[in-house]
């Protein structure tokens, strides 16, 4: 498991992760490119991902979203096999 980075950091990689929202909701990518870094790349997608599901969780119930989630994975299994 991967360790939080330090608060100012994390803040940091915050306000990165919902500009990079914005800019992917605005379809300009020389912003998303200009936004992401190599170097923190996996820490900024955990941050877009905590961000993402949060506001999804705010639409709707965990295990809504956890079964809905588990449904595409299954579907996705079930093309590639088949």
């Amino acid at each position: 498991m991967t360790m939080l980075p330090p608060p100012e950091v994390r803040e940091e990689l915050q306000v990165r992760a919902f500009a990079l929202i914005a800019a992917y909701l605005r379809g300009d990518l020389e912003a998303l490119d200009a936004l992401v870094d190599d170097d923190d790349a996996g820490e900024l997608l955990v941050m877009v991902t905590e961000i993402l599901t949060g506001a999804l969780l705010k639409l709707v119930r965990a295990d809504e979203l956890e079964m809905q989630v588990n449904g595409w994975l299954d579907e996705r299994a079930a093309r590639l096999t088949g």
